[in-house]
């Protein structure tokens, strides 16, 4: 048997390959497989203590237990990077859905010795979304999905009155107090939306050789919908095509309300938009809200999905009011509505 990494090599005609091997010239038969790096990962998951790939109703919270073995030998892995993930669902983060653009929520950990790790998940999918998804996957270092299984949702697309309670004491006082908070910068999103009908507004022109100018002080105000606008110019002026990532760490998940440093354990948070194309507006509305402090960058790459800058943003977490300018979008108002009643079934939930 003959062993060989794949990459960029010269091979034995001056050509580009990706491997080479030199086999004698008989009439044996010789096969090529490719091995992955990786265990053979099987990946399973247990909603509410039942293996289940779907979630009965949306906006209620569920015991989300992920358990990674060989695929092979079924001995649990640990240390294992996996996390639950919410496509285009009510994020409070991105409360203005792009067409063409994903909105991306996650929550990461790691499995233990037994190769086992536990989210508190929620379906925030309301009304039905065309394009909605809720995955469990295996991340490598990169965070780049290894493997991945869908959970889906048998119903979103009404909000039912129902009592499910959290049965670690510890863990629902955690999730009560978050939904508090999550409720807050929701209800500050729609004072903004709909009785002040303002904005916070930002015009960014980043240039291809990584330097940036702001109109205005880079300050996102958490619970505000803070419009946003970024060109790319070349430095000596021609605007040019690109795209850009806004990102939020450690702030608030409505997809898993729980602390960062929850009796689960030490998780990341990360909300994101996946791609938004310079020169359209989009909305971001920061969830750094006691108990979570967050971070927010901008992310911005040319045509080629280079990266050219990462832009650090600050954060007012205060929930008044202040500034702004006149704007007034009907889509980001329905949203809003969506979110508030995911946040009202997920309070009355565990209330």
């Amino acid at each position: 048997m003959f062993i060989v990494e794949p990459s960029s090599y010269i091979c034995y005609d001056g050509r580009f390959c990706e491997f080479e091997f030199i086999i004698p010239i008989d009439s044996s038969n010789h096969y090529f497989y490719w091995i992955s790096k990786q265990p053979a990962y099987k990946l399973r998951v247990f909603i509410d203590g039942v293996e289940s790939y779907s979630f009965e109703q949306t906006a209620l919270p569920y015991n989300l237990t992920v358990k990674v073995t060989n695929l092979y030998t079924d001995e649990p892995i640990s240390n294992v990077t996996v996390a639950i993930m919410e496509y285009n669902g009510n994020n409070i983060f991105i409360p203005l859905r792009l067409s063409g653009v994903v909105s991306r929520a996650m929550s990461i950990t790691a499995t233990n010795e037994n190769g086992i790790a536990e989210f508190v998940a929620v379906p925030t999918e309301y009304p039905e979304i065309e394009d909605y998804n809720f995955s469990v996957s295996i991340l490598d270092k990169n965070y780049n999905i290894l493997k991945q299984v869908n959970v889906s949702v048998l119903n979103a697309g009404s909000i039912v009155a129902e009592k499910k309670h959290i049965n670690r004491t510890d863990l629902s006082n955690d999730a009560k107090t978050t939904v508090n908070s999550l409720a807050s910068i929701i209800s500050s999103l729609y004072y903004w939306a709909n009785m002040e009908k303002k904005a916070k507004s930002f015009f960014i022109t980043v240039y291809t050789n990584g330097s940036y100018f702001n109109s205005s002080p880079l300050v996102f105000q958490t619970g505000a919908p803070n419009l946003i606008s970024v060109v790319l110019k070349t430095p000596s002026g021609s605007t040019v095509d690109g795209f850009v990532m806004p990102v939020e760490e450690s702030g608030l998940l409505l997809m898993h309300p729980v602390n960062e440093t929850s009796p689960l354990g030490k998780m990341k948070y990360r909300h994101e938009d996946v791609y938004v194309p310079t020169g359209v507006e989009f909305v971001v509305t920061p969830t750094s809200y006691p108990p979570a402090k967050s971070k927010v960058k901008l992310k911005v790459f040319d045509s080629s999905m280079n990266e050219i800058s990462s832009i650090d943003v600050k954060i007012d977490s205060s929930l008044t009011p202040s500034g702004g300018n006149a704007y007034e979008n009907n889509e980001l108002k329905v949203t809003i509505n969506s979110m508030a009643s995911v946040v009202g079934s997920l309070y009355y939930s565990l209330n």
